[in-house]
């Protein structure tokens, strides 16, 4: 039913915005790697991801995203990702700034959002073209043992306003 409504909303706020989606597949649980995994290896330009936490522990799915992009920037794609710094969780600063320490290392840009307000958006903007948006952080549980709903939605116009919305939030120069 849940995810009925989410559809529901996504439908709605893009008829108003004069959009048409086109929401190829919804990805629930575990199944988030795979599909993250597919659309980074197919990304050619660039790569935008917007995180609430990462916590990058050895073994889990989540080095597996480390690797991903990783890999992404030696081909030259273009990988940003922007991460939450809370007002109110020193232990949720922690697992981030680890986790944007590793990708920094491999060439990964990262930027931190403002303390206040929380940034708690979860998506990802593939070529301008393709998002994957839900509620999946980038953490052993999210990856391996939660109920998380995402979609994969291809659609330039909505793609666009969510690049929009990433780089008023990102807070770097270049």
């Amino acid at each position: 039913m849940r995810r009925f409504i989410i559809l529901g909303v996504l439908f709605i706020s893009c008829y108003r915005s004069g959009t048409q989606p086109v929401v190829e597949r919804l990805v629930n649980n575990q199944d988030y790697y795979n599909e993250f995994h597919k659309l980074v290896e197919g990304a050619n330009q660039s790569i935008y991801m917007c995180m609430f936490v990462a916590n990058f522990k050895k073994g889990t799915l989540v080095e597996y995203i480390y690797e991903d992009l990783a890999s992404a920037v030696s081909r030259g794609v273009d990988v940003r990702v922007l991460l939450d710094s809370s007002y109110y969780d020193s232990s949720l600063n922690a697992e981030n700034t680890a986790f944007a320490e590793s990708l920094m290392k491999v060439g990964v840009k990262v930027c931190f959002d403002t303390p206040y307000p929380t940034t708690h958006a979860k998506f990802g903007v593939f070529d301008h073209a393709i998002v994957l948006i839900g509620s999946t952080n980038w953490t052993e549980s999210a990856l391996e043992k939660n109920n998380e709903v995402n979609v994969v939605i291809e659609n330039r116009d909505i793609a666009g306003e969510l690049e929009e919305y990433f780089f008023k939030i990102w807070r770097k120069d270049d």
